[in-house]
């Protein structure tokens, strides 16, 4: 097997050609002769076998092959704990042998002829870090297997396991018993009376701005009430050619959705709409709905709607988060097919060209991500909170939005016209004149402001005595990475590589975190991107991490802690972020160290993870630097010794905040008591920044607290040499930054530092902040 290490087009073809393969297939068992056939004629090796695991999950069932004796599909399996084959399940990554029937766990079948194939590649066929089998490749010579070609075949097994998965859930639900009926009603969401036509309702500031339209209301539950399904029709055959034009429809949806996805976010996040793909073609579901339509004469519309409320109750009754994934699914396509059958969009009571904002009791994450396409300009939810996937998102593509209204979601009618300030999480009902007038005004204020402060500020952040600030961005996918450059980071100073895990039931693979982290560097900022370990836990909800419940979460098994525990699951993204580090200039950063023994042993888990790299003939950077956040007060009360071991700090001023304090800034009763400019919290800034000058390594910050204006001056005066802001708040911070002295804010933290109160302090800053030459300030805030 070879594959030419320089020809990056040539291994891009294989998987575009096994992508269309599998778009176009439907049986499981054809489709996998087409990509073992495809794998040996491509990637010149005289062998390809594909292993699936039984329903037991411990036998490996050899269930396609070219090179080996046909015969012997179905009949060669072996349990995970023999042969090379099981051992690519048991480590969760490729093996690699040079000679296969030396190795201690070779195990040979005669029925399949292979031992005339001397080299073997096995690697594990994973669909979110379940394994679902193995993809094994041999050939007659000789061969030293190549990081590319685990890579490439790393990569094929992926996209085999979303096939294999989903055809088999599929599958399961087309055998299943159950009559197929209509749905249970759901309880319909009770609407507001009159009195509540002109109404402000509060909730969570999700997404900052504001968005002014028309409500487009997207019912939960009882899809024949959102439109009004008639159960019976004459014309069947009429229904059937409706059925097959909506099903064209919204296959080139659903395909433009994809290629969207893949370019604001990553790819990984787009195989979303390859699992909708596989849904709309599976002939057990559309034979289900065109058997409704032609044997039972149900409308197109009711037929849709049961058959997918049937799946979604099957799935309901099965105790699995990937299970739970799969009902969103499910939901989105049929949404999809209502949408395209009825020829009208949730939002067809907008008049042309008006702008509207969604308004769901749960805003899915796909809702989010083509909010834009449909000229959706702002988000309201009954569910959800500031850090879920779908605020992250609305906030990446600056989308105004306010989550959490719970019971207040009722006096929102479809069609009210909303003014959303994501800022202060207000939701305006029906606003009057006045309330339009100065809202809109303000509106354009604030646009004309962000578009000065744009064009006239330099690339550099620098301060009017030449003191330069590195100034980075926080960032959470590839679309913050790719602002953060427009905005001219220099660097994103905090990655949160938790979103790769939050948004899946299974932790990520290597290669998964790989083609995202490498995305990160390549569509970000041309300098440092720091990559934050995983951060899981506290107020962070990841369904991988099972157990009991805690009674405060935020103070247990949470962060580095989490990751010292689950070696495996650590070692693995560092290993990601480790061989994509040689696509750019990277660092890695570990998030709440309250002692040195965590730091040490984080340490070591790195310089392990280098061995094996080496050892494996893996490029990376060995050079590459380490750091720590500093964002509880143990960490910035040893900060002298902790900056003895790290190469850099990065002041995490939320949680630094919240544990100083001991206030939950999620709980609404003590929010108002949540203040990084509280004295106490001050002093712990002070002190860390001091520990790292006089160590002579870096000090950042990457906090809300680096995008208040009022606080720009006190940290450039403590001697931070970066602060790292959301994206979008780049231009502001540049903007304040450049009309500073640094010696002048030198004398700012030395007053600010003597409060007593956190009015004190606020008081001051504010009068410091006013005495600059900053016009267009007033109007952004």
């Amino acid at each position: 097997m070879s594959i030419d290490h320089n020809d990056i087009a040539k291994k891009l073809a294989i998987l575009e050609e096994i992508a269309a393969l599998i778009s176009r297939s439907h049986e499981l068992q054809d489709t996998l002769d087409h990509v073992c056939r495809l794998v040996t004629r491509q990637m010149d090796c005289d062998v390809c076998s594909i292993y699936l695991l039984d329903e037991t999950g411990e036998n490996l069932v050899l269930t396609s092959t070219e090179g080996l004796d046909p015969a012997s599909v179905g009949k060669v399996q072996m349990h995970v704990d023999e042969g090379i084959t099981g051992l690519a399940v048991e480590e969760m990554k490729p093996v690699a042998v040079k000679n296969a029937a030396e190795h201690p766990r070779y195990k040979y079948f005669p029925e399949t002829q292979e031992e005339q194939y001397i080299s073997l590649l096995s690697s594990p066929i994973l669909e979110q870090g379940r394994p679902l089998g193995v993809i094994n490749v041999q050939t007659r010579d000789e061969r030293q297997f190549s990081p590319e070609d685990l890579s490439v075949i790393g990569s094929i097994g992926t996209q085999v396991a979303v096939m294999v998965q989903n055809y088999r859930l599929l599958q399961a639900v087309n055998e299943h018993k159950l009559p197929l009926g209509p749905p249970s009603r759901a309880t319909e969401r009770q609407r507001g009376g009159e009195e509540g036509r002109h109404s402000v309702v509060r909730g969570i500031a999700a997404s900052p701005g504001i968005a002014m339209g028309t409500a487009v209301v997207v019912e939960e539950g009882d899809l024949m009430q959102l439109f009004g399904v008639k159960e019976f029709v004459e014309d069947t055959d009429a229904e059937l050619y409706a059925l097959d034009q909506a099903i064209s429809r919204v296959r080139d949806e659903i395909k433009d959705a994809e290629l969207r996805i893949a370019e604001r976010l990553s790819d990984e996040e787009a195989k979303i709409f390859s699992t909708h793909l596989m849904i709309l073609e599976d002939e057990g579901f559309l034979g289900k709905i065109r058997e409704a339509i032609r044997v039972q004469k149900h409308s197109g519309l009711y037929a849709v709607r049961n058959v997918v409320a049937h799946y979604v109750q099957l799935f309901e009754q099965i105790d699995d988060p990937y299970i739970a994934d799969k009902i969103a699914d499910i939901e989105d396509v049929g949404k999809r097919m209502l949408n395209s059958l009825s020829r009208k969009s949730p939002d067809h009571k907008r008049k042309k060209g008006e702008r509207g904002i969604l308004v769901a009791t749960r805003v899915m994450p796909s809702d989010a991500i083509e909010m834009e396409a449909r000229g959706l300009v702002g988000m309201v939810s009954g569910e959800g909170g500031a850090d879920s996937h779908a605020s992250i998102l609305a906030r990446s593509f600056g989308i105004p939005g306010v989550v959490g209204l719970e019971n207040q979601l009722r006096m929102i009618r479809d069609g009210d016209f909303l003014i959303v300030d994501g800022a202060s999480g207000n939701v305006y009902v029906n606003p009057d004149k006045e309330v339009l007038k100065e809202f809109k005004r303000a509106r354009r204020d604030y646009r004309s402001a962000r578009e000065e402060i744009e064009g006239s500020t330099k690339a550099e952040a620098a301060t009017t005595d030449g003191r330069r600030i590195r100034l980075m961005a926080n960032v959470s996918i590839i679309a913050d990475a790719k602002t953060a450059r427009t905005y001219r980071a220099d660097g994103v100073g905090l990655y949160r590589t938790e979103f790769l895990y939050i948004t899946r039931p299974t932790f990520p693979t290597e290669e998964e975190q790989y083609k995202v982290y490498s995305q990160v560097i390549k569509n970000g900022p041309d300098d440092l991107i720091v990559f934050r370990t995983l951060d899981a836990g506290g107020d962070k909800y990841m369904p991988q991490l099972k157990g009991p419940i805690e009674s405060n979460p935020v103070l247990g098994w949470r962060s580095i802690r989490v990751s010292l525990d689950l070696v495996h699951v650590f070692k693995t993204q560092l290993r990601a972020i480790l061989r994509a580090s040689t696509l750019g200039k990277a660092a890695i950063m570990f998030p709440m160290i309250t002692n040195l023994s965590e730091l040490d042993r984080a340490r070591e888990l790195v310089e392990e993870t280098k061995a094996e790299l080496k050892r494996e003939g893996q490029d990376f950077d060995p050079d590459i630097e380490i750091g720590m956040m500093v964002e509880v007060p143990a960490a910035a009360l040893l900060a002298d010794k902790f900056a003895k071991k790290v190469d850099f700090f990065s002041v995490g001023t939320n949680d630094l905040t919240q544990y100083t304090l001991a206030v939950d800034r999620n709980n609404q009763r003590v929010a108002g008591l949540f203040d990084p400019l509280h004295p106490a919290v001050l002093q712990l800034i002070n002190l860390t920044s001091k520990a790292a000058r006089k160590a002579k390594i870096r000090v950042n910050l990457c906090g809300e607290l680096g995008g208040y204006p009022e606080a720009i001056p006190l940290l450039v005066g403590m001697g931070f040499d970066g602060i790292s802001v959301s994206p979008t708040s780049l231009p502001l911070v540049r903007y304040v930054i450049q009309a500073l002295s640094a010696k002048d804010c030198e004398q700012v933290a030395k007053k600010a530092l003597r409060f007593g109160t956190r009015d004190e302090v606020t008081i001051y800053l504010r009068g410091v902040l006013a005495g600059l030459d900053l016009p267009e300030l007033d109007r952004l805030r």
